[in-house]
């Protein structure tokens, strides 16, 4: 019995499970998607290029505000996403008003973890109530916020654009659409937030926090000028912060490299243990063996690099691994291209390498960032996502711009070698491995260890995912417009109210008609009372048809958007309209139901005294 007891007390020794990467989707520069960001890297494009035309419009708009011209500002050179100001709100259930009044990178990344999902073959829907975790690497500390611009263009709106714009409702609102009930955190440490996210994500699962996970980074430049009095490198609301490449381009461990380049996008993967992966029949598309973190703690300054502790958290990554090192061929390096970074980086993986083997130029070493720029906090998930596809076609993508080695780094006694051209992944023995670093300006280090997969994955035709219908992202402009009354300084709830007001009513009428307004039932006896509550939600809500019918949740309300309403009612019909009245009572049907009845006892509602209103 004593043998029995001990035998159940006993603690068991937890086995360091695998990762399996089963889904993925990114939008990079030229690149809408894996698939043309794969032929960025296989072709060797260079991606850096002058500010779309399709941006120029916002741009435009912003200097006619602002009193500038084209002569007055710098916009240099980077690798820009396509559009920025299109999102799909309906099918997001989100009102147009609000979606407009959202951080860009909070629907480009809602848009993104939606088809990661998707891309792993399950429905969205089908994770609803799940353990599932949401980690997501974003900042705005290198440009202008989202709030600033709706600052400058609409103070007057600036309450309902709260939730759109605190940064942790970006992972915050995805666990609550899909209903995720696992770990949901934002991850700031600069250029390593995205891969300590996908670090992050990979230990919750390990631990039990969640059972799978969804991790990236997005990154945009909202307004990408500045001033040019603020000089080349310099600027308020620009990119730079001293170590910009004069062209734009990152020429990673080049001797005539000049710094880095920046860049826009969004990336993310869904993570899951490869055991429970291959018993769900799950496509993968690589397995992360191990992966760590660290700090540089004190170094020659807080935001130069620590050699040891890069050496450090690599060898640690190796370990949790429990791989070979000379088995790993390739390695995706932060690689900024500045003067200080890549030799220390490439002087710690040679001597990480020289604790296990003697062997020279066996690793390849390359940068995405040669091709598509710096994404500073999304840096980390734009070289994950280009060693999974790397492994999954075998072939290693050339490093853009390599001329001429660097002359501090010693390639010659190195076992790494700068990938210049586009090879084939060739390995002996051993599956293909690879190694991806993120070094944050924070002092922030991630490296993580992946692997292809032998004789486990289905085929990219298998039925996981014939059972999805991918989602087409019916996109429509959203973006903040300048006031159409002058900008308020000291705007506050009370100018959102009377500015709705002066919009909706007219001394002669009682109403104005709102510009495009279409009232589905105005041919069948709207009272007058419900024909004005229409009007101020489809001011509120940005809609430009409306049911009376129509559920205020169905139609992206929340608790703020309901507070705007009820203050505006409060005021025109006047009488005190609760919170909660509105969400008792969510279409305007029953809300105007309720107004015209508001002289019985059997609602909520209370008459406004004169004292009161004085």
């Amino acid at each position: 019995m004593l043998k029995e007891l001990h035998t159940v007390e006993k603690p068991k020794e937890s086995k360091v499970e695998d990762i399996a990467i089963i889904g993925l989707a990114c939008k990079f520069a030229e690149a809408q998607d894996k698939d043309q960001f794969w032929q960025v890297l296989r072709e060797g494009k260079d991606c850096i290029r002058k500010l779309p035309k399709s941006r120029k419009e916002n741009v435009d708009e912003y200097l006619k505000f602002s009193g500038l011209t084209l002569d007055d500002v710098i916009i240099r050179e980077g690798g820009y996403l396509e559009e920025i100001d299109k999102f799909d709100y309906a099918f997001f259930k989100i009102s147009p008003k609000e979606a407009s009044l959202m951080d860009p990178n909070q629907r480009l990344f809602l848009e993104t973890a939606w088809r990661t999902i998707e891309d792993a073959g399950y429905a969205p829907s089908k994770l609803a109530g799940t353990n599932t975790g949401v980690f997501v690497g974003y900042s705005h500390d290198f440009g202008d916020s989202y709030k600033k611009l709706i600052h400058k263009y609409a103070p007057e709106s600036l309450s309902m654009a709260t939730l759109g714009n605190i940064n942790s409702v970006i992972t915050g609102r995805i666990s609550y659409l899909l209903d995720l009930r696992g770990p949901s955190m934002l991850v700031d440490t600069a250029c390593s937030s995205s891969l300590l996210a996908v670090h992050l994500a990979a230990e919750s699962i390990k631990n039990g926090d969640c059972e799978m996970a969804i991790a990236g980074g997005v990154k945009l430049w909202l307004i990408p000028v500045e001033p040019k009095d603020a000089g080349e490198f310099g600027g308020e609301a620009g990119p730079g912060i001293g170590i910009e490449s004069k062209d734009g381009r990152a020429r990673t461990f080049d001797d005539n490299t000049t710094g880095t380049g920046f860049g826009e996008g969004v990336g993310a993967v869904l993570l899951k243990p490869l055991k429970k992966a291959i018993e769900d029949g799950d496509r993968i598309y690589a397995v992360i063996k191990g992966s760590a973190t660290n700090h540089d703690g004190k170094s020659i300054g807080i935001s130069a690099p620590n050699v040891e502790a890069q050496e450090a958290v690599i060898q640690k990554a190796w370990k949790r691994a429990g791989i070979n090192p000379e088995t790993i061929s390739y390695i995706e390096a932060h690689g900024t291209g500045t003067k200080l970074g890549d030799p220390l980086e490439i002087y710690a993986l040679q001597n990480s390498f020289a604790k296990h083997t003697k062997k020279k130029h066996f690793c390849a070493v390359g940068s995405a960032k040669s091709n598509v720029g710096h994404l500073d906090n999304a840096a980390g998930i734009v070289g994950l996502i280009k060693v999974i596809l790397a492994l999954k076609n075998r072939e290693i993508p050339a490093s853009l711009h390599f001329k001429k080695p660097n002359k501090e780094i010693d390639f010659l006694n190195s076992s790494v070698y700068v990938n210049d051209e586009l090879r084939p992944w060739l390995v002996e023995k051993e599956p293909r491995r690879a190694g991806v670093s993120s070094f944050g300006l924070s002092g922030t280090n991630v490296h993580l260890v992946l692997e292809e997969v032998f004789g486990e994955t289905l085929s990219e035709d298998s039925k996981v995912n014939e059972n999805i219908v991918k989602t087409q992202f019916d996109r429509k402009k959203c973006w903040v417009k300048p006031s159409r009354n002058k900008v308020m300084i000291n705007s506050d709830n009370d100018d959102l109210v009377k500015n709705i007001l002066s919009l909706i009513n007219d001394r002669n009428s009682g109403l104005k008609k709102v510009t495009n307004l279409v009232i589905k039932e105005e041919g069948s006896g709207l009272s007058a009372t419900e024909r004005k509550v229409a009007a101020i939600w489809a001011e509120i809500l940005g809609m430009e048809e409306i049911s009376i019918y129509d559920n205020f949740y169905d139609l992206g309300g929340d608790s703020i958007i309901a507070l705007s309403i009820a203050s505006i009612i409060s005021k025109e019909f006047n009488i005190e309209l609760s919170l909660d009245q509105i969400f008792r009572s969510p279409t305007i049907f029953e809300t105007s139901k309720q107004i015209d009845s508001s002289g019985t006892n059997k609602i909520t509602f209370k008459k406004i005294s004169r004292r009161r209103e004085s």
